[in-house]
């Protein structure tokens, strides 16, 4: 297929689809992803284990709202909004859990009325074979006041995700709740091994809880907020490292995603001159390397 001008090779694999430009001028540059919605603002891809099933968000200004994608035929369907999620709820980030029962999200929406809250909090919604539920809030001991989001799950469905409460160590931090039967335990700050003073949030944990990617604007990267990874060694987390000038650069890259093998990481950032979002991805194990050279 092309794509703005460039032949484009697709790869189905188990984890992600993606694709490759032939004739890119450096092959391990990040490079957009797919063009679902040409031309609007989107982010927050993530996917269904077996890659068959794509998710994003469009931007508010674009008319908001949470889409899927699905893979015919070696090629990604015409994006449709979810039925349960309207632009006027402010609904981001949907998170398939890792064994795809669950997807969680973040969203204005009311808990009881008609009348939207003043901040996101996140929310969980099942999808069986008659389609889609109802959402369902997550109560206080995951949500708070301020705004909470941009949910990732473990195998275990130990939640990571973000928020603004009071009490934590910068204006964003990152936080956990462990899955305790079907309840969520109150949340834990993952304190001060991966947050600062500023803004740490927008968290993307691996199944198996090793690998912790997020966005952070504390001073020394590259641009106006980058995307760090942290590894769960001898159970604490390790110093976080900015993935580098793959991945970051002068604009702001957010909203990290994982292929479920490892390979490929997918992100927003922000283009152009009216900074709309784009999703790229890149190979996460030569950005890695690349890192470990350096």
């Amino acid at each position: 297929m092309k794509l703005h001008g460039i032949v484009i090779n697709c790869v189905i694999s188990l984890s992600l689809f993606s694709c490759t430009a032939e004739n890119s001028k450096n092959e391990n540059e990040a490079r957009i992803f797919e063009d679902l919605l040409p031309g609007a603002d989107k982010f927050a891809l993530s996917s269904t284990a077996d890659g068959q099933t794509l998710y994003f968000t469009r931007g508010l200004r674009d008319g908001g709202g949470l889409f899927e994608s699905n893979l015919q035929d070696g090629k990604w369907s015409e994006p449709y909004q979810l039925p349960f999620s309207s632009g006027d709820f402010n609904d981001n980030d949907l998170f398939p859990s890792p064994e795809g029962s669950k997807y969680f999200f973040m969203s204005k929406r009311p808990i009881t009325g008609n009348v939207l809250q003043k901040q996101q909090d996140i929310w969980v919604i099942e999808k069986d074979e008659s389609g889609w539920r109802e959402p369902e809030h997550l109560g206080p001991l995951v949500n708070s006041d301020a705004r909470d989001g941009f949910p990732s799950v473990t195998s275990d469905g130990t939640l990571y995700f973000f928020s603004e409460r009071s009490g934590g160590l910068g204006s964003a931090d990152i936080y956990l709740a462990r899955l305790v039967g079907r309840e969520f335990m109150p949340s834990e700050n993952l304190g001060a091994a991966i947050n600062t003073e500023y803004w740490d949030g927008l968290p993307y944990i691996t199944p198996d809880e090793k690998v912790l990617i997020f966005f952070s604007d504390r001073p020394g990267g590259y641009g106006g907020g980058d995307l760090y990874v942290s590894y769960h060694r001898n159970k604490a987390w390790t110093e976080p490292e900015n993935l580098g000038p793959l991945v970051n650069t002068k604009e702001t890259e957010v909203t990290p995603h994982l292929s479920r093998d490892g390979k490929w990481l997918y992100f927003a950032r922000t283009v152009g001159e009216d900074h709309r979002r784009a999703i790229f991805y890149v190979d996460f194990k030569l950005v890695t390397r690349r890192n470990e050279r350096e």
